[in-house]
């Protein structure tokens, strides 16, 4: 009887970046950040409310504002990748009832505007440089700016790429 070569396959190895990890890690790292709390604290009169879950038909109230939404969107597994990814989600807002214009480099805009993009900066600069991502990296934070300001909420979604290669 001939004997019939079979290939042996190695399991899955064990590399993820478990995205409930990576989410508590982020929000931790947000949560534990003096340079932003200080920054809330001067500019929206508080530290900012960081938490996981919303309800879409009950946005937060104003008096959670600053906030920052941290949450898992998708990963990636299999025999034939050749790097991890995982995706989270981001949301940061403030609440900011002034009408009076800033000058911003000789150009006049909204306060908010400023203050959200601001908000926003530092909230990449804790990800990037605070955040265990468990031997991941940053590959990319993309925001996303809404034409349709609800005024006085201003807000940025954002998606969080990062990677871990096998």
């Amino acid at each position: 009887m001939a004997i019939i070569p079979t290939q042996q396959y190695s399991r899955l190895p064990v590399a993820e970046l478990p995205l409930l990890d990576l989410t508590r890690n982020i929000g931790m790292a947000l949560t534990g950040s003096g340079s932003l709390s200080t920054w809330a604290e001067t500019f929206c009169g508080q530290a900012p409310h960081v938490f996981c879950g919303s309800d879409p038909d009950n946005p937060p109230a104003q008096d959670t504002y600053p906030l920052i939404e941290v949450f898992p969107l998708s990963d990636n597994a299999g025999r034939q990748i050749d790097q991890y990814d995982a995706y989270l989600g981001l949301v940061c807002g403030i609440y900011d009832d002034s009408l009076e214009p800033v000058v911003y480099k000789d150009f006049e805009l909204q306060r908010g505007v400023l203050r959200l993009e601001e908000f926003f900066s530092r909230i990449k600069t804790v990800i990037a440089s605070d955040a265990d991502l468990g031997d991941g990296y940053i590959a990319e934070i993309i925001g996303q700016r809404d034409d349709n300001v609800l005024f006085p909420f201003f807000v940025i979604g954002a998606h969080i790429k990062i990677i871990k290669p096998l």
